[in-house]
């Protein structure tokens, strides 16, 4: 098997690769955040401009990890 193959496999197996800064962070703010029942959660994940990330590597920053606010605003109507 390919490692590009392997490498597709883990993420769709799990999302957040290992060795990454963010998923630590991540789960941090779930378990500090749980969402709601029936409701929907999107998280953003704001790396440094220097990131790895940003080169195809790994985080090496210290990223923001916020909610994405998408509720609609009823004066853009």
């Amino acid at each position: 098997m390919s490692a590009a193959r392997k490498a597709r496999r883990m993420m769709r197996d799990n999302p957040i690769a290992p060795g990454h800064n963010y998923g630590a962070k991540v789960e941090q703010y779930l378990r500090d955040n749980p969402p709601v029942p029936g409701t929907f959660l999107e998280i953003g994940t704001y790396h440094d401009d220097w990131c790895g990330v940003f080169k195809g590597g790994r985080c090496n920053c210290d990223p923001d990890v916020r909610p994405i606010d998408r509720t609609p605003d009823p004066s853009a109507n």
